[in-house]
């Protein structure tokens, strides 16, 4: 008992509430510090991987475009010659443009592979992230297909024709025509590269797009110039489709008109740009036109590409040519004023139609025209002058009731005035006969007056 009364006496014993109070505020302080803190460490991996895709993205841009055009420069030296000493594979020139191709390859390997990892990394840290690790993320199938898609390339020194037999003809491709075809897919990379380093692509954004539950990626991207800039997205995308499909179809037509005698020349690259155009926008006159498969192929995805840049391009004309909300209530006001100082010039064409047709010298259809103009005036009416005609003559009946009933009135009209004319001029004769009388009968009573003075 001692023992316990001791431990009672030397125990703390708690302090005040207010004490307590300062204990519970300092350590909510401290968890909104370390909150904030954690915060920021996130924004400042956040942006240090941001920074990171940019020159990714960049480098992998740069890479495509170079290794796209070494790539036709290469299809272009294979053709010197080629109608007298046929096709030069692999010279010295070739294996070499091969080479750099080949190391600009692997390079854009490298630059895929890191891209997709510093993506994974992104989306881990905002949590959005699916499966354990980066090897079960969908971010790495999207990296091995990316992969095998812009890793075909022509290998140097393996460069060889393939025959292949067309409607009329075989055509010869070599397997670096083939893949230059493929490697315009890395084209791309470039519009990803553009995503990180434009202002739709920024961490304010993406903060924006993950609060609302959507992706900022490239398509939300594109969505974004489309609806603020749609007439410049229009145009640098339909230009540099006719690009892309005229050089393709000048490397797969190409063969095949030079070895099967075919009139159409494509050793210029216009003559293919002025096939694209006319298909793209759905003319096609018929002087050039694809003979191989492959070429048939690839002309029938440009010119269902082309339709839809073209709805694309006449749905903003239709936009642009729309009036605004404050243009369409200035509109309105004007052409209710403008129809308001026309009323009263088609009434009194109506008017002085209805008065001639009863005078006997107008018709009924001078009355229903200028009626039909009234009406177009006052009702706000926009249709033409037929389906006002045709929307009358559904009530034809009623129509010719009127008629006859105001033919009937006219002649009534038109037997009263005579009668009337008649009596004015009875009453005019009557009238003078009467003034005859009275002129005689004052003359007779003169007389009589003059007499009686006598």
């Amino acid at each position: 008992m001692l023992t316990i009364l001791g431990l009672l006496a030397h125990q703390e014993l708690p302090g005040p509430v207010d004490s307590q109070a300062e204990e519970v505020e300092r350590l909510k302080a401290f968890s909104e510090e370390l909150q904030y803190r954690q915060h920021e460490n996130l924004v400042t991996r956040l942006t240090e991987i941001h920074k990171k895709l940019s020159y990714v993205g960049k480098a992998a841009a740069g890479i495509a475009g170079v290794s796209v055009v070494l790539a036709l420069v290469d299809v272009d030296l294979s053709f010197e010659g080629y109608e007298t000493s046929g096709r030069s594979l692999n010279s010295g020139l070739s294996t070499g443009l091969h080479a750099v191709s080949t190391l600009l390859t692997a390079l854009l390997a490298w630059t895929i592979v890191k891209f997709h990892e510093l993506d994974y990394e992104r989306l881990r840290i905002r949590k959005t992230a699916i499966g354990p690790g980066f090897r079960r993320s969908p971010q790495f199938y999207s990296m091995l297909c990316e992969l095998l898609l812009f890793g075909l390339h022509c290998p140097p020194g393996c460069n060889f024709e393939f025959s292949f037999r067309q409607l009329r003809g075989r055509l010869e491709l070599s397997l670096a025509e083939v893949t230059t075809v493929v490697m315009f897919t890395r084209l791309w990379l470039v519009l990803r590269g553009a995503r990180f380093n434009s202002r739709w692509g920024s961490l304010g954004v993406e903060d924006c797009c993950t609060e609302f539950g959507c992706h900022a990626g490239s398509r939300f991207m594109l969505k974004a110039y489309f609806q603020s800039r749609p007439f410049l997205v229009l145009s640098v995308s339909l230009l540099t489709s006719l690009i892309c499909f005229a050089l393709m179809i000048r490397i797969l037509e190409r063969p095949y008109a030079i070895d099967n005698g075919s009139n159409q020349d494509y050793n210029y690259v216009w003559n293919s740009l002025w096939m694209v155009i006319i298909t793209m926008f759905t003319v096609g006159y018929g002087d050039f036109y694809p003979q191989t498969h492959l070429g048939r192929l690839l002309v029938v995805i440009a010119c269902l590409w082309g339709m839809f840049l073209i709805s694309m391009l006449v749905v903003q004309m239709a936009r642009a040519t729309m009036h605004t909300q404050q243009e369409s209530r200035a509109f309105t006001l004007i052409s209710n004023i403008q129809r308001q100082r026309q009323i009263p010039p088609t009434a009194a064409r109506a008017v002085l139609a209805a008065l001639r047709y009863w005078r006997g010298t107008g018709s009924y259809a001078d009355i229903l025209d200028a009626l039909i103009v009234f009406r177009k005036t006052t009702h706000y009416d926009t249709c033409s002058q037929s389906s006002v005609r045709t929307t009358l003559h559904l009530f034809e009946e009623n129509v010719t009731i009127d008629l006859e009933e105001l033919t009937r009135l006219s002649s009534l009209l038109r037997e009263v005035m005579q009668r009337l004319a008649e009596v004015q001029a009875i009453q005019q004769v009557t009238g003078k006969h009467l003034s005859d009388s009275l002129d005689h009968a004052s003359a007779v009573v003169r007389e009589l007056e003059g007499s009686e003075i006598d």
